[in-house]
Order: C-alpha cells, then sequence, then structure tokens
C-alpha cells in the first residue's frame, strides 16, 4: 500500500535529500560482495585524509553513512561555491575535529560525497553513472536526474520559490552537484513512489530482487544515537522514546511502530519521505517552497500516519505552524536588526584581488 501527498505538478522536482540513494548504491556493492560496510574508506580512496590521523585510518564506511566521522557542518565548503568534488574532498582534511569519531552525531553532506567517491572507485563507473545505470534504469525512474544541471532544458520542471520581503517569489537553484550523492537527484513524485515502494517491500523490485534481504535490513538499523535537540523539532510534538540514525535513515517510534524518514532541502526546495515498513505504508512529499515556510512536509506526512494507523485526528499543520512559528520570528528580527546595524556606503581598504586567498 502507499499513499503520495504532492505540492507540485512537476515532472521534475526538487533535490530529494538522497542520502538514501547513496546507501543503497553502497548495499548493492555490499551485494556484489565488492564492498563490506565496515570496510575502512583508505582501502577504497588511498588518498583520502582527516585532519586526525587515527580519524582517517578507522573512518569506515559504516561511519560515511552514520554522521558520525567526529567532523562539525561545514556545508560552506560546498554551498554557494563551484568547487569540484575532488576539490571538497581534499580540502575536508582541513575540516576541525568536533569530538571525537564515532562520539557524537553531525549532520555531514560532505562525508556522503566521499561516499559516493567510493562507489565510483569500487565500480569503476562515475557515481552519476552507477546511479543510472544501477538503480534508475532497473526501477524505471525515467523522469529521475542526477544532478541540477542535467534538469535544463527538460520541460515541466518545478521552480524553487522563496519568501522574498514576505512576498512569495521564484528564486535561483542552489546546485548540490557538488556533493552530488548527498542529495543532487532531480525527480518525479511518481518515480519517487517507485522508490519508495521497494523499500518499504524489503527491498524488491515486482518478483525480482534490487537489495538482499540482509542489506536492506541493515539500512534500516540504528546506527547513531541522535540527542532530541539534533533531531527534527518536530519530535517535540510527537514525542519519541527513542531518536537515531540508520544508513541513510532518520528514525524515530511512533504510536508503537519504527518510522524510517528522511528530509531534502536547499533553497526553494523541500521534501520528504516517511516509511512505515511493518505496516506497508509511504509517504512522499516534494514541494517547490523553502523549508522555512513548507514544514507542510512533516504536516503531512504525520496526518498521513494517522489516518492510516487509526492514531486521532490530531491538526498537525496547526501545531507545527505553532511550534516553528517563534524560529520564523526570530530570524526576520535577527535580519531586521542585522540590517539596521549595518553601516552603509562602506568599501574595503583594498581592491577585493588584495585578498585573494587570505
Amino acid at each position: 500500500i502507499f499513499i503520495v501527498l504532492l505540492v507540485e505538478i512537476a515532472e521534475v522536482t526538487p533535490p530529494v535529500g538522497f542520502n538514501l540513494f547513496a546507501a543503497a548504491a553502497l548495499g548493492l556493492l555490499v551485494d556484489d560482495k565488492k564492498l563490506n560496510w565496515d570496510d575502512k574508506v583508505t582501502q577504497h580512496l588511498p588518498g583520502f585524509q582527516l585532519i586526525d590521523p587515527w580519524a582517517t585510518r578507522e573512518l569506515t564506511v559504516r561511519d560515511l553513512l552514520s554522521h558520525r566521522a567526529g567532523l562539525g557542518n561545514a556545508d560552506l565548503l560546498w554551498y554557494g561555491t563551484d568547487l569540484t568534488t575532488a576539490e571538497i574532498i581534499h580540502r575536508a582534511r582541513f575540516i576541525p575535529m568536533a569530538y571525537s569519531m564515532r562520539a557524537g552525531y553531525t549532520y555531514q553532506n560532505i562525508m556522503y560525497a566521499v561516499a559516493g567517491e567510493v562507489v565510483a572507485a569500487v565500480s569503476g563507473m562515475p557515481w552519476q553513472q552507477f546511479i543510472e545505470t544501477r538503480i534508475l534504469t532497473p526501477l524505471q525512474m525515467t523522469s529521475t536526474v542526477t544532478t541540477l544541471a542535467q534538469t535544463v532544458g527538460r520541460p515541466n520542471v518545478a521552480s524553487p520559490h522563496a519568501l522574498v520581503a514576505d512576498t512569495v517569489a521564484v528564486i535561483e537553484n542552489a546546485s548540490v552537484d557538488g556533493v552530488a550523492s548527498a542529495g543532487s537527484i532531480w525527480s518525479s513524485v511518481t518515480d519517487m513512489a517507485r522508490w519508495a515502494t521497494v523499500m518499504i517491500d524489503s527491498g524488491r523490485v515486482d518478483d525480482t530482487r534490487f537489495l538482499a534481504p540482509t542489506t536492506w535490513a541493515e539500512m534500516f538499523k540504528p546506527q547513531t544515537i541522535i540527542p532530541v535537540n539534533q533531531f527534527y523539532p518536530t519530535a517535540r510534538l510527537t514525542k519519541p522514546h527513542w531518536t537515531t540514525y540508520g544508513l541513510g535513515w532518520f528514525q524515530q517510534d511512533y504510536a508503537g511502530r519504527a518510522v524510517q524518514m528522511h528530509t531534502g532541502s536547499i533553497d526553494g526546495m523541500t521534501a520528504i519521505i516517511g516509511l512505515i515498513p511493518e505496516e506497508r505504508l509511504g509517504v512522499y512529499v516534494l514541494a517547490n517552497m523553502g523549508s522555512g515556510r513548507m514544514e507542510l512536509r512533516h504536516a503531512l506526512m504525520w496526518k498521513a500516519f494517522d489516518l492510516w494507523l487509526g492514531t486521532g485526528v490530531r491538526d498537525w499543520s496547526k501545531e507545527f505552524l505553532e511550534l516553528y512559528r517563534p524560529g520564523w520570528q526570530a530570524q526576520k528580527t535577527g535580519a531586521t536588526m542585522a540590517e539596521q546595524r549595518r553601516v552603509k556606503d562602506t568599501r574595503p581598504s583594498l581592491a577585493l584581488e588584495g585578498y585573494t586567498g587570505v
């Protein structure tokens, strides 16, 4: 059984948080017996390096997928830059350790970029080609592309939107292509229904196997405990007993069931997938409005869960609006105050070229 909720009628819609694809790609290589989850990353990427020699030596593929490498958030290394994936991964060796490896949790897109490079090294084909050959083609996901660049010239592509001076406006797409395996895939709700059905149905595609049962099960096993204050804010209302991260999946309990979920967020685009495999239930929401005002995705998912499970008639939209409103107001107030403090008509002491490399 599958429920799809859609907020945007377009053939190609936002980057969808596809840590899920990176985990599945590595799972296919595990099934091929070319890789083990606990392989050291340097077995496959000999030049890979972190600032800490022990972490460099001991970091495993499982660690890459579990957000426990010990690095703090370093998204400014790729967001809004034109650095290549190779350059981004090379510069990861200069990121300070936030804590000892496996001693905590920080969501880390760059480690998923490394995971994509492991896929390329082990398979012998670039990340995008592997995804197209081993996932998109077998699953007949014909409306899905692996980078923002591939959406150019396609018909019926969703445009990102955001609030600009309190008015909803079309904005420019922000590329995730530098860390492609962390979330650069663009898809349609039809294709994502296909993908989620495979994830619900123990890794099967119709009557054939996409992933071995043991590999599929491993992806859903908790790997890292996530402190509640680092989980989705919605947990304050859903009140889970536990919050964890598997191999590409956020996890919590709800009404006695295990929920597997993940969001995708980039400028003007949002998505969420939520699965309750034991109920054979999946929800997918795609939206072309920035996450600051589109937490409706969470409301739709939890509403669908309640309708299916018969667990109540809570107005999740209203409750999440009240939950997020203080943060939105604080953000707006902070931006206003920053603008008021700005000293106008200033100039750098040097020409911009004088700061290059400093």
